[in-house]
């Protein structure tokens, strides 16, 4: 609801069918710093999944909480185009998700969260290695 009204607050209606530059760079500006703020906020809230998982390193629902934040956490930082952190945040996700699959072989939550941050991975392994294609294209020419 905040973010509605920022932007209604930012970016007044358009009088005609499209967004003027001006207000797709001001909409540009405000989602970036949204995403910052975002971004601060996980990493910080961050801090206690690792805490408690370090604290009780046999206890699976920590564990997991601490998955499913290094998964979010990387959404943030390829929303912004980090894409090292975001590969090292989806890599940590998967790496726990992967742990506690062989830990307990016989739930359906873990078996689900696998494949789960194996295609969140992929799809970004994907994606950045075709946005990065060009560039080596070009340098090789």
């Amino acid at each position: 609801m905040k973010i509605a009204e920022e932007l209604r607050k930012r970016i007044p209606t358009p009088r005609y069918a499209g967004f003027c530059p001006y207000h797709m760079i001001t909409l540009g500006i405000f989602i970036k710093h949204w995403a910052i703020s975002a971004l601060t906020s996980y990493e910080s809230s961050l801090k206690i999944p690792e805490e408690l998982r370090k604290r009780n390193p046999d206890s699976a629902d920590y564990a997991r909480d601490l998955s499913v934040s290094y998964n979010k956490v990387g959404d943030i930082y390829k929303a912004l185009g980090d894409t090292k952190s975001a590969l090292t945040s989806y890599e940590s996700s998967l790496k726990i998700a992967e742990e506690l699959r062989k830990r307990n072989p016989d739930s359906a939550d873990y078996a689900r969260d696998c494949p789960y941050h194996m295609i969140t991975l992929g799809i970004f392994i994907e994606h950045w290695a075709i946005r990065k294609a060009p560039l080596r294209v070009m340098k090789a020419l």
